[in-house]
């Protein structure tokens, strides 16, 4: 049994399509940008063979109006995203901000300078919320 299981071989992984075309891409580009022109063709084959590579560079450069559109929609979504990036960290800063209020306000002071609150907190002993289940005054300061 045991025999068996070490005679087995990992199973091989095969390129993905996209990976093979990509490949040939790269390799018709290469000859392409380095080519055997020193040798006549031999035959029709090789002449396929050679020249069937260029199809790589087969079409038109883009004009002036094609750059210009393709620049303004990169912009448009360029702004957008920065607009989204400022407003979450606008976002993350006011909470932060909040949450900084919350840790360091005190009990509420009494305008006749009478504190409110826990006889802890008198004492200059912090509100902990394992200490009690309630805390002595809302947080968020509302009645």
């Amino acid at each position: 049994m045991e025999a068996k299981l070490a005679l087995k071989k990992p199973p091989v992984l095969q390129p993905s399509k996209e990976a093979c075309l990509l490949e040939q891409l790269h390799k018709h580009q290469g000859s392409v940008l380095h080519p055997e022109f020193r040798t006549p063709f031999r035959s029709v084959g090789d002449a396929l063979r050679r020249l069937l590579p260029y199809h790589v560079y087969q079409g038109v450069l883009p004009g002036e109006t094609e750059c210009r559109k393709v620049d303004e929609e990169f912009e448009a979504v360029s702004e957008q995203l920065l607009r989204r990036t400022r407003a979450m960290l606008n976002k993350y800063r006011l909470l932060l901000l909040e949450e900084s209020r919350v840790r360091h306000a005190g009990p509420p002071r009494d305008p006749r300078g009478i504190t409110t609150g826990s006889p802890r907190d008198h004492h200059g002993i912090p509100w902990s919320p394992m200490g009690s289940p309630d805390p002595p005054w809302d947080p968020h300061g509302i009645p």
